[in-house]
């Protein structure tokens, strides 16, 4: 992409281009997260195991969040490639799905399958990861146009 000469020239779109992004981010995380909880909870109800219902969910749920992120929260930066930015964003979501992967086992282990307290579980670390995420997505994935 081209860069914008509007963020040179006028500081102030730079950091509304940022809160954008950072808008953005949350909306499609939302959505992903919400097809992330529906799939894994199905996945329960269908008497999958905590941990395979949650690499199941997190890897559906992130292909929607890469095609979110990529088309709306930071369509004006640039990617060195399809292909590796996909690659990239997989790597980042699945360093988070093994921090999110521990805390579902643990809580599966500790509440012996309780629902509740293994989604209490799981949304505390996604809430953690969630940060790490848009930090790496920010700095690895798409990249500021210069």
């Amino acid at each position: 992409m081209a860069p914008d000469s509007r963020l040179t020239t006028y500081p102030a779109a730079s950091r509304w281009i940022g809160s954008r992004e950072v808008v953005g981010f949350l909306v499609v995380g939302v959505a992903a997260t919400a097809l992330d909880f529906a799939v894994f909870n199905v996945l329960l109800a269908l008497q999958m195991t905590a941990g395979w219902a949650n690499v199941v969910a997190m890897m559906l749920s992130m292909t929607a969040a890469f095609v979110g992120n990529y088309r709306w929260s930071f369509r004006h930066r640039s990617v060195r490639s399809l292909r590796h930015a996909y690659a990239t964003f997989a790597a980042i979501n699945l360093a988070s799905l093994g921090f999110v992967q521990i805390a579902v086992v643990a809580a599966d282990r500790l509440f012996d399958g309780e629902v509740g307290p293994i989604n209490a579980a799981k949304a505390g670390a996604l809430v953690i990861a969630t940060a790490a995420r848009f930090v790496g997505y920010r700095a690895l994935v798409f990249k500021a146009v210069s």
